[in-house]
């Protein structure tokens, strides 16, 4: 009887240990599973994330291996046509794709991938229509406006050469918006990186090769704007879809940001306006050259927002406001470290970037690299309250900040002439910054509490 007993509990053990064995190697095998996936998964969103960040800092570099050779051949009036006219750009761009990309972005995680497509036509046909009419009377329009107030520069074809740029350039930034939504990282890269160097590979032909000056400088980038949004309309374009309710949809939700866009150049591009009634063509090259190099600074947030955009606004749909911060809080942190850098080696940067014919224009990039940070904060707000659909406080924010940043302008550059009107970039997106985090705070956070209940 004992003796079965002890047989019956040894075979009992046996059976409980490989059972035992059997369950932790199925629990091992699970969390090997999970680990696995979990991997795969941030695996696949780093690389992304990285090619998006990549790409964005190689067109960057590119532009800054060319700046020298660039600034062997162009004059001070080069620079200057180049910079007063391009400053134009931020009037223009929402006057002529009236924030249908916005639009497309806001709302791509909310439509099925049939309406992706329905939206996409659609979008296109409108940019088309707009085109075709605006280009002629904006063109005109100012044309008229630059001989009223006596600009002394030469307008035509270089203003041209600016709309033309601007408005095709918004088929690309289309296709771009869509590779992003889409994760489809390696599509972008290729697609933005042959863009840029097909830019700059005809940009230095016409610049350094054929001596063409501002003409090369601004023809150059309207033609492969051109051939590039002629690609990107048929990438995008193959079903023949229209709604005029979406239509409809889109310039209801387009028209404040529009607008709010437009104020944008009393933000940041009347600067160039007040500066070009100074007459002073050498300090205005500088300004203008010590603003372009701080604006390759201000691709690091750009670059970072577009890698991060989906993550934004897939946490704003799901109504996650704390992991919103976070992700805004790791980008604009990046910026103020890389501004700092900057600032520390700007002088021996700028005599290498110009060589050593523009040298001083690091005085006026120290200050407008302080500008990429107050436009970091700044950005950082606002896409939260566009992004929750708020869009008629950016609205009313743009029109409060455009009245502070002329007066601005007028009071800085009157007394400090161009160091002033560097400055003035600064003091105007704080104001900027510090406003649209009064309004979230203190008015839309309660809101959006609401909605998440």
């Amino acid at each position: 009887m004992q003796r079965h007993l002890c047989c019956y509990l040894r075979k009992y053990r046996i059976i409980l240990l490989n059972g035992l064995t059997q369950f932790s190697e199925k629990i091992l095998m699970t969390k090997k599973l999970k680990v696995t996936l979990l991997f795969k998964k941030y695996a696949l969103y780093f690389k992304n994330a990285s090619l998006y960040f990549l790409v964005t800092i190689i067109t960057s570099l590119i532009g800054l291996v060319v700046f020298p050779f660039m600034a062997k051949n162009m004059s001070p009036e080069d620079y200057n046509i180049t910079g007063y006219f391009t400053s134009f750009n931020l009037l223009l761009l929402p006057l002529l794709n009236f924030s249908l990309i916005t639009y497309y972005t806001r709302n791509y995680f909310k439509f099925s991938e049939e309406r992706r497509i329905v939206v996409a036509d659609t979008l296109l046909k409108v940019l088309l229509m707009l085109g075709a009419v605006l280009i002629p009377l904006v063109t005109l329009g100012f044309t008229i406006f630059f001989k009223l107030t006596n600009v002394a520069l030469p307008i035509f074809p270089f203003f041209l050469f600016a709309v033309i740029s601007t408005f095709f350039n918004n088929f690309l930034t289309l296709l771009q918006v869509k590779y992003r939504m889409q994760r489809k990282a390696n599509e972008y890269f290729k697609l933005t990186l042959t863009s840029s160097l097909i830019s700059t590979s005809l940009t230095f032909l016409m610049v350094v090769g054929l001596k063409w000056g501002a003409f090369g400088a601004m023809f150059s980038p309207a033609i492969v704007a051109v051939l590039i949004a002629i690609y990107s309309f048929r990438k995008m374009y193959n079903h023949n879809k229209f709604e005029r309710s979406i239509v409809k949809d889109a310039f209801h939700f387009g028209w404040p940001l529009s607008v709010s866009a437009m104020l944008w150049y009393f933000v940041s591009g009347i600067d160039k306006a007040f500066l070009e009634q100074l007459n002073d063509i050498d300090n205005f090259a500088l300004y203008n050259i010590g603003g372009s190099v701080a604006s390759r600074l201000g691709i690091i947030y750009v670059a970072l927002a577009q890698t991060f955009d989906p993550d934004i606004y897939k946490a704003i749909a799901d109504n996650k406001l704390k992991k919103v911060v976070q992700i805004i809080g790791g980008i604009v942190g990046t910026v103020v470290v890389a501004n700092i850098v900057f600032i520390l080696l700007s002088k021996p940067l700028m005599k290498l970037l110009t060589a050593d014919r523009y040298t001083m224009s690091y005085m006026y990039a120290n200050v407008l690299s302080l500008r990429n940070v107050t436009t970091a904060l700044y950005y950082s707000t606002i896409v939260i309250i566009v992004g929750y659909g708020f869009t008629k406080y950016d609205l009313v924010i743009r029109i409060i900040g455009a009245g502070f940043s002329v007066l601005i302008y007028k009071v800085l550059i009157d007394k400090f002439q161009f160091i002033g009107a560097a400055w003035a970039q600064v003091f105007s997106f704080f104001i900027l910054a510090i406003i649209s985090a009064f309004v979230i705070i203190f008015i839309l956070k309660p809101k959006i509490s609401n909605n998440g209940k």
